[in-house]
């Protein structure tokens, strides 16, 4: 039986949604503690917006939106790179051994349209 992803609110457009999956291979070695990540970045450079999800159920619906730009003054808008990480022990820098990453295979996408994009966890660390 699949489950229904699990939504995260809505935020402030204009924005991005998708869903965020795992590859089977990986799910039973996601700890109980595990946070999610879902980022934005300006394709090759840093990361605008992000947003943390506590205790994924998978699939993970998200919406990116203006509310969760990463520093005042910021807004999410153009092309950006889209990439989702589980941080086993909800660390939010640099990957550590065991976390699980991936991309969105439709980079860079952009903001705004009604496109609803997936990215899969398929790299472990």
């Amino acid at each position: 039986m699949d489950t229904p992803p699990v939504a995260v609110d809505r935020g402030i457009p204009p924005g991005i949604t998708g869903e965020v999956t795992v590859d089977p291979a990986y799910a039973d070695k996601i700890h109980p503690g595990a946070v999610l990540y879902v980022i934005a970045r300006v394709p090759g450079g840093p990361p605008v917006a992000a947003r943390k999800i506590e205790h994924p159920v998978f699939p993970v619906r998200f919406f990116l939106g203006q509310e969760s730009v990463m520093f005042q003054g910021q807004s999410l808008e153009g092309e950006v790179e889209l990439s989702a990480r589980i941080a086993q022990h909800g660390s939010a820098g640099p990957a550590e051994p065991g976390d699980l990453s991936g991309q969105c295979p439709d980079n860079p996408v952009r903001v705004g349209n009604s496109t609803a994009y997936t990215i899969h966890l398929d790299t472990l660390h």
